[in-house]
């Protein structure tokens, strides 16, 4: 079974997908961005989500 990895950055409205996934009893990870240094524009989080949105 997959685990889910949710990107989330503080600030960002990433607390509603938490609360959901954890309403559903779906096992997830989190993982932060960090928005202050663009981290969501990375080579590497624009592979995940090309338009460089956080939550993902």
């Amino acid at each position: 079974m997959h685990i889910l990895k949710l990107f989330v950055a503080p600030g960002s409205c990433a607390r509603v997908p938490t609360i959901a996934l954890e309403e559903i009893v779906v096992p997830f990870e989190t993982e932060l961005v960090c928005a202050t240094v663009n981290q969501q524009y990375s080579p590497e989080y624009l592979k995940i989500n090309p338009k460089g949105k956080v939550p993902v």
